[in-house]
């Protein structure tokens, strides 16, 4: 089967290898790491104008195929060290709900 030009990078969303080739990602714990590329991928079929999208721990586990224990840490370590922000409402009436945003590279800049 040949692949048409158009169709090289259908299935493909952009992750930063300014991101990927810094120490501080490589310090990273495996499970921080595949957090950041799942959230990279929802955050481009998700993300609204801002860069902001809803997610909850339990549906990330379903993504990332990672333990809902091992996201929440996760996230601890991305928030941390400055890869993601997030926000959880006070009016959500689910504990979990979140909303995630990918910080750019530029400003990770230290």
């Amino acid at each position: 089967m040949k692949i048409k030009k158009s169709d090289k990078f259908k299935n493909t969303f952009p992750v930063s290898h300014q991101v990927l080739e810094t120490d501080l990602f490589k310090a990273l714990k495996p499970a921080s790491k595949m957090l950041f590329i799942t959230l990279c991928r929802l955050s481009n079929r998700v993300a609204d104008k801002y860069g902001w999208f809803y997610h909850s721990f339990t549906n990330l586990a379903k993504e990332s195929g990672l333990h809902r224990d091992s996201i929440i840490q996760a996230k601890k370590e991305l928030e941390g060290n400055l890869f993601i922000e997030t926000y959880t409402s006070p009016n959500f009436r689910v504990r979990e709900a979140n909303k995630f945003r990918i910080i750019e590279f530029k400003q990770l800049k230290r």
